[in-house]
């Protein structure tokens, strides 16, 4: 009687140790769950900072041409010839074909 309750308590405390070890195991995987989609999180992020500095730069640039395009347009006199703005700056894709 006595050799089958040691080796029942046994069997429970063994059970119990394999529990505790599972739920470590889980909470585990549950941490480096949550750092994996924070890590991807912060790199979305970035991705998309990147995206609008590079269409706030695009912009930019796109304005600048098009002021250059415009004052050489109406003829200012301290503005570069068409030629030499197209050989330096480029004008905007749609005018090209005009000059």
């Amino acid at each position: 009687m006595r050799k089958n309750e040691k080796d029942i308590e046994g069997g429970r405390e063994r059970l119990r140790m394999e529990g505790e070890k599972e739920m470590r195991k889980n909470e585990k995987d549950i941490e480096g769950g949550r750092e994996r989609l924070r890590m991807e999180g912060e790199k979305e992020m970035r991705k998309n900072e990147k995206d609008i500095e590079g269409e706030r730069e695009r912009l930019r640039i796109w304005r600048e041409r098009k002021v250059i395009w415009e004052r050489g347009r109406e003829g200012h006199r301290n503005v570069r010839t068409f030629k030499s703005l197209y050989l330096t700056k480029s004008i905007p894709f749609h005018l090209e074909n005009k000059s």
